[in-house]
C-alpha cells in the first residue's frame, strides 16, 4: 500500500512538471509561433495605423546585427 502511494505521487509530480513544462512551453513559443506569423503585419501596422501606435509597439519586437536574440524598442534603442 505504501508504494502504491509513493508511485501515485511521483507520478501525480512528473505529470505537475510536465505541465508547468507545457505552460512555459506555451508562453515562451506561442508569442514566438504569433510573432513569427504576423510580425511584419504589426510593424506594417506601426507606420499605418496612428491610433493603436502605442500598443503595437509595446508588442514589437527587434533583432540586432549584435545578437540574434529579439528584444523591444525600448531595449533596442538602449542598445545603440
Amino acid at each position: 500500500m505504501v508504494d502504491d502511494s509513493k508511485q501515485w505521487k511521483a507520478k501525480e509530480d512528473s505529470e505537475l512538471n510536465k505541465e508547468e513544462k507545457d505552460l512555459k512551453m506555451k508562453k515562451t513559443f506561442g508569442f514566438w509561433g504569433f510573432w513569427q506569423d504576423f510580425g511584419k503585419s504589426i510593424k506594417y501596422g506601426l507606420i499605418e495605423d496612428k491610433r493603436n501606435r502605442k500598443k503595437l509597439l509595446e508588442i514589437a519586437q527587434w533583432s540586432s546585427s549584435a545578437s540574434k536574440d529579439y528584444r523591444s524598442f525600448a531595449e533596442y534603442v538602449e542598445n545603440l
